[in-house]
């Protein structure tokens, strides 16, 4: 690979031209990304699946998934084609990663045919949820030979769609953050029979488990190709993927598996705005998160895999109300951690933006000493904090490209906040910083919050009683 000046170093031009020159030789140097096959082994009670991902012309990769406590008798009575589509279109979206190393022109699909419904979302969900992949690296996603999916068509035979056990809980995948929090203990408060989903589960995950009192939860490993992250540190590309894609595909698997007849998950309506738009192509990072893809995905999962019913849980909430409802809840203030940096320690790192959005929601409904509680310190007390607010905001930055609420929300959140801390005394410096910065917006912000916090959003995902539970929840506090 030739030499590369690190992007920032770069001007804007200069730095696309750069991309686009180590875009075309990557493409050169790899003409094809091939997802050879998948396979599958019975480790005591687990599930054991191997995917074999080839970029041409000779680096492999084989990540793995293991689904353990598997009720072996329920799965050797599926037909093998319901298991296999799961498990194909499982590994369908883990080449992404594989994909976005060095961008080939060409996916090959060995592993199974493709019709044109499941090859057009394929496509949809490779240029939506790279977005901030493409934006971060200035690549351009408009470009025509950006990439083509080769693959056998299928047969016209029906595809076999077994209905779920009777009386089998569902699942409900739990990542350790707020509103993962607020989800499973609106669920285990309804009294509904649900077993938590844990991912490769950060220390947060297992606390909010424990600390909510829920059932002993269901822990997938998923182990990601070693020559991945070595191509990472060799000059390839790297950046964001839609993690929450991936994790929908891996939930519908375990629901099939263990004959659950869901799998929710807690994405709430705010995740669906982007941050700003690049070459035509909205970015957003959290794509996969947002209310196009959960609709996407049922539909898609029902259409192709079987009867799992995909829906999450919080998406007619906004950020604002999932707080709010939080707030109320006490048993999960010490478990909960809503940060990428620390969380996979157990801590809040307290500088990042996704830190500061919840310092600031939290202190809109909270006494300043129990949000520092709940964050190991305050946030808002640094006062370099508050161009970060104010970006969180929409002020003299776009909306960072992280897990946060709206702009409005969190202007109408920087309003609530700076009211309650003034009741309690001076106003700590990142939040009086950016209260003072945002002028005139602040009072508009304020007048706003009432509708952000009666607000409802699309539920067609959801049956009546999780209607009427997240309404429940959504009035504690108010």
């Amino acid at each position: 690979m030739p030499a590369t000046l690190a992007p920032a170093a770069l001007p804007r031009d200069a730095r696309e031209a750069e991309a686009g020159a180590r875009f075309d030789a990557l493409r050169r140097r790899h003409p094809a990304l091939v997802y050879e096959s998948f396979e599958t082994a019975r480790d005591g009670s687990a599930l054991r699946v191997r995917f074999r991902i080839r970029l041409l012309p000779d680096i492999l990769f084989e990540p793995e998934t293991v689904f353990p406590d598997v009720p072996w008798d329920r799965v050797l009575r599926l037909p093998p084609a319901a298991l296999g589509r799961a498990l194909f279109h499982l590994g369908l979206i883990e080449c992404l990663s594989h994909w976005k190393a060095a961008c080939p022109p060409r996916i090959e699909v060995r592993a199974g045919p493709l019709d044109a419904d499941e090859r057009a979302f394929f496509l949809d969900l490779l240029r939506r949820g790279l977005s901030e992949f493409f934006y971060v690296n200035r690549l351009d996603p408009r470009r025509p030979d950006l990439v083509e999916v080769a693959a056998s068509a299928p047969d016209r035979a029906p595809r076999p769609a077994p209905a779920p056990d009777p009386g089998a809980p569902g699942l409900f995948g739990v990542g350790g953050g707020k509103d993962s929090a607020l989800g499973l203990g609106i669920l285990l408060e309804s009294r509904r029979p649900v077993r938590p989903l844990l991912l490769n589960p950060v220390p947060a995950a297992r606390a909010v488990c424990r600390a909510l009192g829920s059932p002993e939860p269901l822990v997938v490993s998923r182990t990601i190709a070693p020559d991945l992250l070595r191509l990472n540190g060799e000059g390839y590309w790297n950046g964001h993927t839609p993690f929450s894609a991936l994790l929908a595909a891996l939930g519908t698997a375990a629901a099939l598996l263990h004959g659950a007849p869901e799998f929710l998950v807690a994405n709430e309506r705010s995740a669906g705005e982007g941050s700003l738009r690049w070459r035509g192509l909205e970015v957003n990072h959290q794509y996969s998160k947002g209310g196009r893809f959960e609709r996407a995905w049922r539909g898609f999962a029902r259409r192709r895999i079987g009867d799992v019913r995909y829906a999450s849980l919080l998406r007619p909430l906004g950020e604002l109300q999932v707080v709010r409802a939080l707030a109320g809840r006490p048993a999960a203030h010490g478990a909960f951690v809503s940060c990428n940096r620390g969380g996979r320690e157990g801590r809040w790192c307290r500088t990042c933006p996704k830190c500061l959005f919840t310092a600031t929601l939290l202190s809109a409904f909270l006494p300043g000493p129990e949000v520092a509680a709940i964050l190991g310190g305050d946030p808002l007390a640094d006062p370099a904090g508050a161009a970060t607010l104010l970006a969180l905001c929409g002020v003299g930055a776009p909306k960072p490209l992280d897990c946060v609420g709206t702009l409005a929300e969190s202007r109408a959140a920087v309003a609530l906040a700076a009211d309650r801390r003034r009741s309690e005394g001076a106003l700590p410096p990142a939040l009086g910083g950016a209260a003072l910065a945002l002028g005139p917006r602040l009072e508009a912000a304020r007048a706003d919050a009432p509708r952000l916090l009666a607000g409802w959003g699309d539920d067609r995902g959801l049956t009546p009683a999780e209607r009427d539970a997240v309404r429940r929840a959504a009035e504690v506090g108010a």
